[in-house]
């Protein structure tokens, strides 16, 4: 056993990746970014691939946030983008 303590008083982040495959089009990576930061969540790195043959964008992130409550409400507000 490991004696800990947590702070409810200090807010904390956590860093976690996503990965949003969608349609390459003109202004993917802007309106992505947008609902990212709408929602006060930090873009701490983002790689973009396209892949010419089907169309597809390839957005590897990697996210602060709060608790999974966040990260669940940013993936829903990303699946609902017209992609």
């Amino acid at each position: 056993m490991v004696d800990v303590q947590w702070s409810i008083r200090e807010k904390h982040t956590y860093p976690v990746g996503m990965r949003v495959v969608c349609k390459d089009q003109k202004g993917l990576v802007a309106e992505l970014s947008a609902v990212i930061s709408s929602m006060d969540i930090n873009i701490s790195h983002a790689e973009i691939d396209t892949r010419l043959h089907d169309m597809q964008a390839i957005c590897d992130f990697k996210l602060d946030v709060n608790d999974l409550n966040q990260f669940n409400q940013i993936v829903a507000a990303i699946k609902n983008l017209k992609a």
